[in-house]
């Protein structure tokens, strides 16, 4: 390896651990997770991070025509998957079930703000606009890592 690489190899694995604690929906602390604790409720305080990662999200769900969209949650709920799951739950839901949480999966439901304060600062936030919609990044935040990594 050449001069540095084990101090870059570090730095990398330190921004992953660093989006990680931001996106990372099965993280209680997560500013995602609140997001997904507060859905139908007021919005929440984001960073510019988050708020980026979100934007592109969104943006990466209209490219895509809604095929990629991160409010995935509430389905990928009802099949069974999740942290510490393997593989979908034993019996098909029921249409009743699926419509519902077919319901829940709108990415355009996804509400982000950005304001100047009244003393200067920017405030951003972010809120989904109904109870039980659920923010699942699994699939995009690993390429926005990849992406943010590919800039060291």
């Amino acid at each position: 390896m050449g001069t540095g690489a084990d101090q870059a190899i570090e730095e990398a694995f330190a921004e992953m651990e660093r989006v990680n604690g931001l996106l990372n929906n099965y993280d209680p602390q997560s500013e995602v997770s609140a997001i997904n604790r507060h859905a139908g409720d007021g919005p929440v305080t984001v960073s510019r991070e988050t708020m980026e990662a979100l934007r592109l999200a969104v943006q990466y769900g209209d490219i895509t025509g809604g095929r990629l969209d991160i409010t995935i949650g509430p389905l990928l709920r009802l099949w069974g998957f999740g942290k510490g799951r393997c593989g979908a739950r034993r019996e098909e839901p029921d249409r009743t079930e699926i419509k519902k949480a077919q319901s829940l999966v709108d990415y355009h439901a996804l509400e982000l703000a950005k304001h100047r304060t009244w003393y200067g600062s920017i405030k951003r936030s972010a809120r989904l606009s109904m109870k039980e919609m659920w923010i699942d990044v699994g699939l995009f935040s690993k390429g926005y890592v990849a992406d943010k990594l590919s800039r060291f």
